[in-house]
């Protein structure tokens, strides 16, 4: 489901306003179930039970996944005669990944420009520089695309037992839970200019940027014996940071 309502306006011919807030939601299910059988006695029984008893010749499966998201968003955006130029942005994302209580992210945004070429003092500048804004940015973004449920133990089946002298199929742990998982975030700053010479016949765009990620998900480097049937759990201690200078030059 997605819905959205919008309003712009402008007051006075030098304040704009465009604005929206809207809400989507998402849910997957999905299930399989498989068998075959092979050496049939006759192609006239298509029924499965027609096939060969010798385990060899025969196997099932099945299967399970859901997911679900539910987001509010909006944005607003302010400009006052074309120089001063403002966005705010807000997004409040649910997701069935993290566990009651963790599921809910609030990510914000937040951008500015000015058009300097617009002001009087720019107008012996504009034959050669006819555009020349400043703009500056920062949001806060989250990341839910990791393996679900891991706020839940993982058990896995195993055929390692032997009773009676014949293998028997038991579950093991495989992954302890963690309910304090929650989303990766990632937090990027943008400085920078957007210019056009000679009538736009050349541009160039100059951004530097800083993101810093955290609460990646990783694993503690800690050893564990084998004798606790434990594996430790992903946890949202990880760190990262990039930065770097983008130039975009065209004709």
């Amino acid at each position: 489901m997605n819905a959205r309502l919008g309003y712009s306006h402008t007051f006075n011919d030098d304040h704009k306003v465009d604005a929206f807030v809207a809400y989507e939601q998402s849910k997957y299910d999905f299930s399989g179930l498989g068998a075959y059988r092979t050496n049939f006695l006759s192609t006239e029984i298509p029924e499965i039970n027609a096939g060969s008893d010798d385990p060899e010749d025969q196997s099932n499966s099945g299967y399970f996944t859901k997911t679900a998201r539910q987001n509010v968003f909006g944005r607003i955006n302010y400009g006052y005669k074309d120089k001063y130029l403002a966005e705010v942005t807000l997004r409040y994302d649910g997701s069935m990944n993290f566990a009651p209580g963790h599921r809910w992210g609030l990510f914000p945004g937040f951008s500015a420009g000015w058009v300097m070429s617009e002001e009087s003092f720019w107008e012996n500048l504009k034959p050669t520089i006819n555009f020349f804004k400043l703009k500056g940015s920062w949001g806060k973004m989250g990341n839910d695309d990791i393996t679900a449920f891991q706020y839940l133990s993982q058990y896995l089946f195993t055929e390692s037992n032997i009773q009676f002298g014949s293998p028997s199929k038991g579950i093991y742990l495989s992954r302890t839970a963690n309910p304090l998982v929650t989303w990766e975030t990632a937090h990027t700053t943008n400085l920078g200019f957007s210019s056009q010479f000679l009538n736009g016949k050349f541009s160039l765009d100059v951004d530097y940027f800083f993101s810093k990620r955290s609460d990646i998900l990783i694993t503690r480097n800690a050893s564990i014996p084998l004798y606790s049937g434990l594996k430790l759990p992903s946890e949202n201690i990880g760190k990262m940071n990039n930065k770097g200078i983008e130039f975009i030059a065209s004709y």
